[in-house]
């Protein structure tokens, strides 16, 4: 059998390393003994952060704020504080191993499996682990009082390969070296012939001829009722019922403040065996109070790591409200109460306009709100008896805008663009117009312009054709969704092609008049004919005659001098302004004097001296003619 002793360097309030007897490191936490494998391990969990291995390969315990991995500031003074699972052992040879620990302190103690009283100190209390086993090994240290845990100079890790030999069975004794009167509790041995005083030079097993042979108080405390709470404000309290009262209590507060509780903080309650402290914390949150603490005048300690949590919430709940939105305008007299909150909450309740609170659970609606605006403030109260609360405004609207039909217009203002306008006596947050004709479009409210002195919606269409357009008011919402529109419609006809003009022409019909006429392709709105010649005149639309059927226009001048006539077309142009003038222009010669003694024209007679002619054309008749000629000599002759 071989045994190897394995040693342990410790100074708890700064570093711990762990190396072999034979000053061979634990490389990576390993170390062999023949077939026993010993490895040992920082352990899972949130104390294995207590044991490190360094850059060298090496264990080290840091129990202190040397640790860069520790929170606060290492093991609390004035504490028995039990770290459980620090570090681990394991067997990974294929014998069983014996191992235990030695140690020359009492400040700090070896113990395993969770239980700082199943210690893994001396032969006494070694533990088989057979191969592939592992036992958590946890920490008892020790601050209370004159204890100086940097006082501790090494401990030696036993590991033993094989069975342990059998124990000597005690031989009957006369119990004469446990003799004493068992006054200090560590010897009294019965006068007795030894047999019932087994192990003798102890004297733990027989009667002393004082008293019962047990010494001094051995048993610990027992604590039970451990509790955190928030009485009220931020103020953590703590307490525990004792079978015994206390001569030394550690309690530990971790949360949002951290402090320590001992037993100056503590009151005592010797008629219910209650102890009580109050720690007043300034933080809400969650408070863990550990006992580390509660030992007796003999210093046994019923401590076992006793532990509660308590919230302290001193925050109202942050409140919600979904439904209705503020600001918004809603068109029906029951609008919907959605709420929530950012934690769990005891009751609930609302008051709309200022009235008088009432409870409901969410969710719920609020009915027969009448027409305007409103105010609603949900309440909600937390387990802790804080309230939050929020508010929000908005408006109960169920009417419609009023659009007069004759205010909805469509218009061509320029080119192919198609304008549309309308009134509404509120604002609008809706609209949609539909366009249809040569091209389609929809405006909607982004497209108009709103001009809130006047109450009037207006915006252009850019188009590109020529036609007839018809533009649909089809909504026209308000900002609850009451629609004020009610089909109003109109038509609009962009027209941008000029009037084809031809046969433009000047005539004389009759006697000095002129005539002037021409075609156009399409009916005119203007046309200005200017003539030039013995007289001058201008000829607008209103002096021509329009033959629809043949899209002629016509027009007659009543002149009286003879002469040539110049006619020019100046305007011609159609209802959406398009002009088909280009200035056409024509001439006549009006001539109404007979001229020349040709066949037929007329006979001359000399008459006293004048030139007098006369018309075969029956216009003076012959009589006629002889009876002036007879009453002309006449004359000449009573002269004569």
């Amino acid at each position: 059998m071989t045994r190897t002793s394995l040693l342990v360097a410790v100074l708890v309030a700064s570093t711990a390393l762990l190396v072999s007897t034979g000053a061979v490191p634990f490389s990576d936490g390993t170390d062999s003994i023949d077939d026993v494998d010993i490895e040992m391990s920082p352990a899972d969990g949130p104390n294995g952060k207590y044991a490190v291995i360094n850059q060298n390969g090496e264990i080290e315990l840091l129990l202190s704020d040397d640790n860069p991995d520790l929170d606060g500031n290492g093991i609390p003074g004035d504490s028995r504080t039990p770290i459980h699972r620090v570090f681990t052992i394991t067997n990974n040879g294929t014998e069983t191993a014996r191992v235990w620990i030695e140690d020359d302190a009492d400040d700090v103690r070896f113990y395993r499996d969770d239980d700082p009283e199943n210690g893994l100190e001396g032969p006494d209390n070694e533990l088989e682990l057979g191969p592939g086993e592992t036992i958590h090994i946890g920490l008892l240290v020790d601050t209370r009082g004159d204890h100086d845990v940097e006082d501790v100079s090494q401990f030696t890790v036993h590991a033993e390969q094989g069975t342990p030999t059998s124990t000597p069975t005690p031989t009957d004794g006369d119990g004469t070296d446990g003799e004493g009167d068992g006054s200090d509790g560590t010897h009294g041995v019965g006068e007795n012939d030894g047999t019932d005083g087994e192990s003798g030079d102890n004297g733990t097993a027989g009667e002393s001829d004082g008293n019962d042979g047990t010494g001094g108080d051995t048993i610990p405390p027992s604590v039970s009722a451990f509790d955190a709470a928030n009485p009220e404000g931020q103020n953590v309290s703590v307490s525990f019922d004792s079978d015994e009262e206390l001569s030394s209590i550690n309690v530990t507060l971790r949360g949002p403040e951290n402090a320590t509780l001992t037993e100056g903080d503590f009151t005592y309650d010797s008629a219910n065996d209650t102890y009580a402290a109050t720690y007043d914390s300034s933080s809400d949150g969650i408070y863990t109070a550990t006992l580390h603490v509660a030992a007796d005048a003999a210093g046994n300690d019923g401590a076992t790591g006793q532990s509660d949590q308590v919230t302290v919430d001193t925050a109202g709940p942050t409140v919600t409200i979904s439904e209705p939105t503020a600001g918004e305008d809603y068109n029906n007299s029951d609008v919907s109460l959605a709420v929530s909150a950012d934690e769990p909450i005891s009751n609930w309740s609302y008051s709309v306009d200022g009235a008088a609170s009432q409870s409901f659970s969410p969710n719920t609606t609020l009915t027969d709100l009448s027409e305007g605006r409103h105010s609603v403030t949900a309440y909600a109260e937390d387990n802790a008896g804080n309230v939050g609360s929020e508010t929000v405004a908005f408006t109960v609207d169920t009417t419609a805008p009023t659009i007069p039909d004759d205010s909805f217009t469509a218009t061509n203002p320029e080119g192919q663009n198609v304008s549309v306008s309308f009134d509404s006596d509120e604002e609008l947050s809706s609209i949609t117009v539909t366009l249809r004709g040569p091209e389609n479009a929809t405006l909607t409210e982004d497209d108009f312009v709103y001009d809130p002195a006047n109450g009037t919606y207006a915006t252009a269409y850019v188009g590109s054709r020529d036609g007839t357009y018809s533009a649909t008011l089809t909504s026209a919402k308000d900002g609850a969704g009451n629609d004020g529109a009610t089909g109003q419609l109109d038509t609009v006809t962009v027209d941008t092609t000029a009037p084809t003009i031809d046969s433009f022409a000047a005539t004389n019909p009759e006697g000095q008049d002129v005539s002037v006429s021409f075609n156009s392709t399409e009916p005119l709105a203007v046309v200005n004919v200017t003539l030039r010649g013995p007289e001058n005149d201008t000829l607008t639309e209103d002096d021509f005659v329009y033959d629809p059927a043949n899209g002629t226009y016509a027009a007659t001048y009543d002149g009286s001098s003879d002469g040539t006539y110049t006619a020019t077309l100046h305007a011609a142009t159609d209802a959406a302004g398009n002009d088909g003038a280009l200035d056409q222009n024509d001439t006549v010669e009006v001539d109404t004097a007979d001229a020349g003694d040709g066949d037929g024209g007329g006979n001359v007679a000399e008459i006293g001296g004048f030139e007098v002619t006369t018309l075969l054309g029956g216009l003076l008749p012959l009589a006629l003619l002889l009876f002036f000629i007879a009453v002309y000599r006449r004359r000449r002759g009573e002269e004569e």
